[in-house]
């Protein structure tokens, strides 16, 4: 059975109520809709020679009374990744859960060295308030931690949805679907922040993808054409209605301004080797990458090869880049793991404050990744913000070319 969102009684802002109840139980990651990271630890259990051997930990999906948790397992074999084996009914017994192979993944980066990730992926019983629906979870992670390390970091997301057809506005009929991406087991009416909130597809160009302006949240309104819309009246099952709504206020400024030729303002940081940073004073001659960035924001990852292949192009023109990590207290190892994996070689910022980390609390930096171009001399700022992807190459190449005119 499908159903319809009658999107066009919004025009008379009227709501509508809508019960989306085709289940896809997987693939819908295939769509290229986004996800939400989430973590579990696992605890390792080492062979005699000290190699990891099985890792064990516990995923929960659910709050309160209703929460289920899955035991996952882990196991390496030489040393690499090798199965996975997930306690789909979350009854605690994984003699009747097959394991699944770990799949190898290899991303040649700017160096010539490989990045190396392994996938998985595996079944659980979502515990959503009407009943369990089946639903599918995709894992990757990175290479086994060497030495006696007591855990590692196993990620994973969810890979279901309700799913339906949406009438829009203008008479056409699209694909829908409403994705738990903070794998709760339920979606939350009125969610606190966007890690809690639903996802709404609407697949405006039926293409069967996701796309720009495609993925909506039920935490704020969103735009289609020039209404706007609000996701209201959302029961932990699915069934929400979409009301007209204003557009949200612009949000005033909490930071200093940050345009290109305003000035950067001067900080002094302590770097991940424990030596001091002053900026901009310490970067004379130079143009300066400040990269704002975490170890566990998928988005800032991505970005990475990019950054590498700019920072080994333009390194010995005069550019440097100086990491501001929003990790928190107690990630030291996890930054180095990730930053010599990825071949990040410049120097990384870092106090443990996570979101509260001064320079980006200083810069009013409320979303990573963000990187601005800096001169080092004049402390001006030169590009901010919109310099990421193919962007950032032609930004430092004219930050340079404008510091050294002279220059072939």
């Amino acid at each position: 059975m499908r159903s319809t969102l009658a999107l066009a009684a919004l025009i008379a802002s009227s709501p509508a109520e809508i019960t989306l109840t085709d289940w896809k139980e997987s693939g819908v990651s295939d769509w290229r809709l986004g996800f939400r990271p989430h973590h579990v630890v696992l605890d390792i259990t080492h062979a005699a020679d000290g190699t990891a051997q099985n890792s064990k930990g516990t995923l929960e999906i659910g709050r309160g009374d209703s929460a289920r948790k899955f035991t996952v397992v882990s196991t390496c074999k030489n040393g690499e990744p090798d199965s996975l084996t997930i306690d789909t009914e979350g009854d605690g017994n994984l003699d009747n859960n097959p394991p699944v192979p770990w799949t190898r993944t290899e991303n040649e980066l700017p160096s010539g060295e490989k990045s190396i990730t392994w996938h998985a992926s595996g079944f659980v019983e979502v515990p959503f308030p009407g009943g369990p629906r089946r639903g599918q979870l995709k894992f990757y992670r990175g290479a086994p931690p060497k030495g006696n390390a007591p855990k590692e970091p196993l990620t994973y997301y969810s890979d279901y949805a309700l799913t339906g057809t949406a009438t829009l506005p203008d008479g056409r009929k699209v694909p829908a679907a409403l994705l738990d991406m903070p794998c709760l087991g339920q979606f939350i009416s009125k969610p606190e922040s966007i890690t809690e909130s639903a996802g709404l597809w609407l697949d405006l160009d039926s293409n069967g993808k996701g796309g720009r302006g495609e993925v909506h949240t039920s935490f704020r309104p969103f735009q289609l054409g020039d209404q706007w819309f609000a996701i209201s009246n959302l029961t932990p099952d699915g069934k929400f209605s979409l009301t007209a709504a204003e557009a949200p206020k612009a949000e005033k400024p909490t930071g200093p301004d940050l345009s290109p030729g305003r000035t950067a303002p001067a900080f002094t940081a302590t770097l991940t080797n424990g030596k001091s940073v002053s900026f901009p004073t310490d970067y004379k001659g130079k143009i300066v990458l400040i990269d704002f960035w975490a170890t566990w924001c998928g988005p800032c990852l991505a970005e990475v090869p990019n950054v590498v292949s700019a920072y080994n192009r333009f390194h010995k023109d005069g550019l440097e880049i100086l990491g501001i990590s929003f990790d928190k207290e107690g990630d030291e190892a996890k930054i180095a793991k990730v930053t010599a994996a990825k071949n990040m070689s410049w120097p990384q910022a870092f106090d443990g404050k996570g979101w509260k980390t001064a320079p980006g609390t200083l810069y009013g930096i409320r979303a990573i990744p963000h990187m601005m171009l800096v001169d080092g001399d004049t402390g001006t700022i030169l590009a901010n913000k919109n310099i990421r992807g193919e962007d950032l190459a032609p930004a430092i190449e004219k930050a340079l070319k404008d510091k050294h005119p002279t220059k072939p």
